[in-house]
C-alpha cells in the first residue's frame, strides 16, 4: 500500500482498512506478511499477531510492506519482530499445529491446510516442515495417534480408532507397538498386563530411576525423593510396577558410572518409544562422540532438516532416557549449556565428566 494510502487507513491488494483492523483484534496469525500496522503514539510498527495490547483505532495506520512503515518514522517492535522472517514462520507454524489437533479426527488433506495457511501446498509443506520438524502429514498422524491414546482410557478399542479419525484397524496397529510398547487393547485396561521393572539408585549428582519393560530400558531419569511410582503410574496407571533392585542392579551400576565418567557407553536394551522425528533426533544424539559437543542447528542438518533447531530442542525436552540419550551433549549455537531438563549444573557437570574420559 501507498503511504498516502495508509494515512488515510485502507489497505492494498484487496484488503479494507476494516479487514486489517479486524486482524489486528483478532491477533490473527495467519494475517503477518501480508501487511503491517503502526502505532503513532508509541512509534513503532507490528505484526497483526503482535502480542501487545491492542491500541486506540484512531491512532492505528496500517502499511504494506515495513519499509513503508519505516518511511512514516516508526520503528520495528522488538516484541514482535516484524522484521524477522523466522518469528512469522514460527507463529503460522503453531497456529496450524494448533489447527490440526483440533480436527485431528477429521479428514484433513494437504490443500485444506494451505488454504488454511493461504500459501501454496509447495510452500506450506517446506515452511511447516522446517518449522515443526516433521511433515504435515507425520504430526497430523501424530495428532490421530494421540487422540486415539487418550481414547483407549473409556472406549473401546474400535471406538477409540473410529474417532480418532483411523479408516480401519490395521493403520493403528501399524504403529501402536512402538509407540505404546504394548497392545492397545493391554494399553486400554490401563497396561494391566504390563510389567514394568524399576529401581532407584544414587548417583554423583542426584538420585536417578531406571524402569524397564521386557524389550529393554524405557525410562532413565533424575529424580527427587518418591517420585519414581509417581512418574511411572502418570503413563500406566494399572501397570504392574515391581521395583526389581537386585534384578537391575548391573544396569544402575553402568548408568552410575556413566554419570561419574567413569564410562563412555551402556551397553543396555533399549525400548524407545516417540514419534518418528524424535526417533531420529535421539538416534543422533546417541551419534555424538563422548566429550564432544553439537548445537541444535547442527543436530538439525545431520538429520536432513536444517531449519528444525527448535523441533531438535523440543525433542531433546521430551527425551526420558537421561544420559542413555546423552541430550546434555546438545548446547545452544553459541555454546551456552542452558536448557536441560534435569537442571543447568548437572549438564554441565556431565560434559566437564566426559571431557575428562574419551575413551
Amino acid at each position: 500500500m501507498k503511504t498516502s494510502r495508509a494515512r488515510s487507513g485502507h489497505a492494498s491488494a484487496g484488503l479494507s482498512a476494516e479487514t486489517c483492523w479486524r486482524a489486528v483484534l483478532d491477533r490473527d496469525a495467519l494475517a503477518d506478511g501480508t501487511f503491517v500496522f503502526g502505532v503513532l503514539t508509541t512509534g513503532v510498527y507490528c505484526r497483526p499477531s503482535c502480542p501487545a495490547r491492542r491500541p486506540l483505532r484512531r491512532n492505528v495506520r496500517f502499511y504494506e510492506t515495513p519499509g513503508a512503515a519505516e518511511r512514516e518514522g516508526l520503528r520495528a517492535c522488538l516484541r514482535c519482530k516484524p522484521l524477522d522472517p523466522s518469528a512469522g514462520k514460527a507463529k503460522l507454524a503453531e497456529r496450524l499445529c494448533r489447527y490440526m489437533e483440533a480436527n485431528s479426527g477429521q479428514k484433513i488433506t494437504l490443500t485444506t491446510l494451505s488454504k488454511v495457511a493461504g500459501i501454496s501446498r509447495f510452500y506450506f509443506q517446506r515452511l511447516f516442515t522446517a518449522e515443526v520438524g516433521v511433515s504435515p502429514a507425520e504430526y497430523l498422524q501424530a495428532c490421530r495417534f494421540a487422540q486415539f491414546k487418550q481414547g483407549l482410557r473409556g472406549r473401546s478399542v474400535t471406538d477409540a480408532w473410529a474417532e480418532a479419525g483411523y479408516g480401519s484397524s490395521s493403520r493403528v496397529y501399524e504403529t501402536a507397538r512402538s509407540r505404546l510398547g504394548m497392545p492397545p487393547r493391554s494399553y486400554r485396561a490401563g497396561a494391566l498386563r504390563q510389567r514394568l521393572r524399576f529401581t532407584t539408585f544414587d548417583t554423583a549428582l542426584g538420585k536417578m530411576m531406571l524402569a524397564a519393560t521386557a524389550e529393554g530400558v524405557c525410562n532413565v531419569q533424575f529424580i527427587g525423593a518418591g517420585e519414581a511410582s509417581v512418574l511411572l503410574q502418570s503413563e500406566y496407571p494399572n501397570a504392574e510396577l515391581v521395583q526389581d533392585d537386585d534384578g537391575l542392579a548391573a544396569w544402575a551400576a553402568r548408568l552410575r558410572e556413566m554419570v561419574q565418567g567413569k564410562s563412555v557407553s551402556h551397553g543396555l536394551p533399549l525400548d524407545i518409544q516417540g514419534t518418528a522425528f524424535q526417533q531420529k533426533v535421539w538416534r543422533q544424539l546417541r551419534e555424538i562422540p563422548v566429550g564432544q559437543t553439537r548445537s541444535y542447528s547442527e543436530v538439525a542438518a545431520q538429520i536432513g532438516q536444517g531449519s528444525a533447531a527448535r523441533a531438535v530442542a523440543r525433542a531433546c525436552g521430551t527425551n526420558r532416557l537421561a544420559v542413555v540419550v546423552p541430550c546434555h551433549r546438545v548446547v545452544h549455537q553459541n555454546g551456552g549449556r542452558e536448557g536441560y531438563r534435569w537442571g543447568v549444573d548437572r549438564k554441565r557437570k556431565l560434559l566437564q565428566a566426559e571431557s575428562l574420559r574419551q575413551d
